[in-house]
């Protein structure tokens, strides 16, 4: 014959079950984001991030303008280089035998407008720039399951944002700050391309140098000193301008010796 449980024994059931229905709900969350992963074999690496160190002193080099933004640049760049308009919109490169780069015609961001990327990381009290290299340092082993709900979210969108800043090839992200501006330098490991991307600290604009070594490596002394030597006046910035303005712009670019 059947033993009846006591009411003991159904209070302690009860709440077996109502404690897993809690954990359950506690951790759901964990466990979709843990379930995605594994079913999508996902591993993403986290990539060094390091300030960017002092640029080192150059000489002869030259002042570049384009538009409002103004950069130096290394001998051979400013006089042999074939400066066409880009593939990449708002964009102009200047090509060598040996170098490539691409620098953005930065335009005026309308006061009212903020951009995704923006509002996301003011969501989490990140700066644009400082929300990518945060992405950047964040990898796949990063998870635990003592994560807090809020820790998860914070979390997944600095993962999720490896869709569009990937990590893969990517030795190291240096980071550099001014009073007017921040920026990171994405360099690869083929050591023959660096990006860097800017942001004005007064939300006006942002801008891009892409540098790409066509034969050999980059040198990254020049990568870092022209990264650092980047300005903008913002009295000088305007609209987006048309292929045929961004030709005339081609060819009638500032390069002046320093």
């Amino acid at each position: 014959m059947r033993t009846r449980a006591t009411k003991q024994q159904i209070a302690v059931t009860i709440g077996l079950l109502i404690a897993i229905a809690a954990a359950g709900f506690w951790w759901w969350p964990h466990i979709r984001w843990s379930y995605m992963l594994s079913r999508n074999n996902i591993k993403i690496a986290p990539v060094k991030v390091v300030e960017m160190p002092p640029a080192k002193p150059v000489a002869g080099w030259y002042t570049c303008r384009a538009g409002a933004v103004t950069f130096q640049l290394p001998p051979a760049m400013a006089e042999e280089a074939e400066r066409t308009v880009s593939a990449t919109p708002q964009a102009l490169t200047l090509t060598t035998a040996t170098h490539e780069l691409t620098v953005l015609v930065s335009t005026e961001v309308a006061p009212n407008y903020q951009p995704f990327l923006e509002q996301l990381a003011a969501t989490m009290h990140f700066s644009p720039i400082q929300f990518i290299a945060e992405s950047f340092r964040t990898g796949t082993d990063d998870f635990r399951w003592t994560m807090s709900r809020t820790e998860l979210y914070r979390y997944q969108m600095l993962l999720n944002l490896s869709s569009v800043y990937p990590h893969e090839n990517v030795v190291a992200v240096e980071t550099t700050s001014d009073a007017a501006k921040e920026g990171n330098l994405v360099r690869h490991d083929s050591g023959s391309q660096a990006m860097f991307e800017w942001r004005l600290k007064s939300g006006k604009t942002a801008g891009f140098l892409r540098f790409r070594a066509i034969q050999g490596e980059l040198n990254v002394d020049d990568v870092r000193a022209a990264c650092q030597s980047v300005t903008c006046d913002e009295t000088k910035l305007g609209p987006a301008l048309s292929k045929r303005q961004l030709a005339v712009l081609a060819d009638t670019l500032e390069i002046t010796p320093n």
